[in-house]
This record gives C-alpha cells, structure tokens and sequence, in this order.
C-alpha cells in the first residue's frame, strides 16, 4: 500500500539524488556529460539546488508531524505545488523543442522528469486534505 511516510521518503530520495545534489554540487563538466548544455551563470541552478535542498526539510518535517499523529498538511501541498507546477513546466517546454537540439540522454533525463514529477504529484494529491 502506498503510505504518504512512503510517499514522503521517495520524495525526499527523488529530490536528493536527481535534482539538488546535481545542481549544488556538480561540476560543469559532468553536465556536458549528462547531455545538458552548460548552465551559465552557474550560481543560478546552485541556487535551485539550494532551494531543493530547503524543501526536502519540509519533506522530513512532515514525516516527523506524521511519527507524532498529525496529517503534514504543509509537506503534502508543497509536493504538490513544486512537483505539479515543475511537471507543468517541463512539459510545456519539452513540447515546444526547447531542449531537442540536446544530446538523446540529456533529453530521456528531462523526460524522465516530466514522468516522475507527474508520478510523485499523482501520489500526494489523495493526502492533501488529511
């Protein structure tokens, strides 16, 4: 059964391993080997990383207002807001070309976003007036 502590969990890894460890700390030459042309000025995506990072404490903060009873009303709504409107976003620009002059394993990695933000958002959204 697909729990929200689970749901939180898979959140917190997803946003860890794909997306605010690699904008934090990746160094420009691993994106060119991922496929992704080189974001410049690169302070930008640290920041987004930086941001990832704070929502993941949401996410953890959730689980422990779940451990101790509550609902993790304000875990459950960020996921939903971060994750839908990043899908959204994604989605429109992956239709509109914006990164089809990329390498195919940088453009099955923003695809495979699309997916899993769309997955992660479709888990949340049950929880969200518990």
């Amino acid at each position: 059964m697909v729990t929200l502590p689970r749901v939180l969990k898979l959140k917190i890894f997803c946003t860890l391993v794909f997306w605010c460890v690699p904008l934090l700390f990746f160094p420009t030459t691993w994106f060119l080997r991922l496929g992704f042309p080189v974001p410049e000025p690169l302070f930008f995506p640290r920041l987004l990383g930086a941001a990832y990072l704070a929502m993941t404490v949401t996410y953890s903060l959730g689980l422990i207002e779940i451990k101790k009873g509550g609902p993790a009303t304000q875990a459950v709504w960020t996921g939903i807001i971060s994750n839908g409107l990043a899908c959204v976003i994604l989605t429109f620009y992956g239709l509109t070309g914006a990164w089809s002059a990329w390498s195919m394993q940088g453009q099955l990695i923003m695809w495979s976003s699309v997916i899993l933000t769309l997955f992660l958002t479709i888990l949340l959204i049950p929880y969200r007036h518990r």
